[in-house]
């Protein structure tokens, strides 16, 4: 049975691939954290991170297509 979770994540993968900084990850997700935390609707980190400025949506497309492939 294969899961329907990739085997890397998409913040990760964002560092990893120079897109942002590991402190720029920090700061989204600890916005979603804030989110979630505050009953608002849960919100993806790519969403959060275009949201920042941090990455565009076409990057955010692009690393999904990669995650898809693994």
């Amino acid at each position: 049975m294969t899961s329907k979770f990739p085997s890397v994540q998409f913040g990760t993968l964002s560092v990893e691939k120079s897109i942002i900084t590991a402190g720029q990850l920090g700061k989204a997700v600890n916005v979603q954290m804030k989110e979630d935390l505050s009953g608002d609707k849960h919100r993806l980190l790519g969403e959060i991170l275009v949201d920042m400025g941090f990455m565009t949506v076409n990057q955010v497309n692009e690393l999904i297509k990669v995650m898809e492939k693994t």
